[in-house]
């Protein structure tokens, strides 16, 4: 139960970063670096990568190493929590937070609760409500984080997935027709794909995966026949038309 519920903190982690790139779910990415804050809450989620890789759509997830090199990080103190302990001294802490190494400090606060500065001549201790974090990935990458765990995207997204991308948004527009007919989930069809180039050639490339995902037993591109079920669909921009037959009974 601990272990699922890191997961799926991972998870809403991955999907948040996801979003704030602006990269839909169904685009494939090559990597996901998952560095948890202990090491026995990584001992916990390591066995389950399999579960995060489908859940956020990447083909490899990787544990532990140095976020540092993904990230970076800005401290500013939580005014509210520390107006009534310090007072005057607010503009220097937030000034002392910003010129200190933001990427130790976090760690310091990972490692013992609580961060220790000295401003203006005086010792002033700082807690984890007093001190808002904030995130940036650095280019190519996104990230979010959480007090337990960090998740890095790479964002970068070559031709081979790209052509990926297209074939899941092709599994997408056929399982819709296929409600919209109303089919069995055991019922085999005939499906044809009138695309541009790009899509066409990630059809022919992912032909396998589109197949077994739609329970298709035949794939064809071009034009649908007459009479067949029809249905036009718009995949980046790009006009598609996807016909779809049962095929024998049910």
């Amino acid at each position: 139960s601990q272990a699922m519920a890191r997961v799926r903190e991972i998870v809403s982690l991955g999907l948040a970063a996801r979003s704030a790139q602006k990269i839909r779910v169904r685009q494939p990415l090559r990597r996901a670096r998952v560095f948890m804050a202990h090491d026995r809450l990584e001992e916990q989620v390591a066995g389950l990568s399999a579960l995060i890789e489908d859940e956020l759509n990447v083909h490899e997830v990787v544990f532990g190493g140095d976020a540092d090199r993904f990230v970076s990080w800005s401290l500013k103190p939580n005014f509210r929590a520390i107006g009534p302990r310090y007072g005057k001294l607010v503009p220097a802490i937030k000034k002392a937070l910003a010129e200190a190494d933001a990427a130790a400090l976090r760690h310091e606060l990972d490692a013992k609760g609580r961060i220790e500065l000295e401003v203006a001549g005086r010792s002033v201790t700082l807690g984890p409500d007093e001190i808002e974090i904030t995130l940036s990935a650095r280019e190519h990458y996104a990230a979010a984080s959480s007090p337990d765990a960090v998740v890095v995207l790479e964002t970068e997204i070559d031709d081979a997935l790209r052509a990926e991308g297209l074939a899941r948004e092709l599994v997408n527009r056929i399982q819709a027709l296929r409600k919209d007919l109303d089919l069995d989930f055991t019922d085999r069809i005939a499906v044809w794909i009138d695309a541009p180039d790009e899509i066409a050639a990630a059809l022919e490339a992912h032909r396998e995966l589109i197949a077994r995902e739609t329970l298709a037993v035949r794939l064809e591109p071009g034009a649908p026949p007459s009479g067949v079920e029809t249905r036009e669909t718009t995949i980046d921009g790009s006009t598609v038309r996807v016909g779809l037959r049962r095929e024998g009974g049910r």
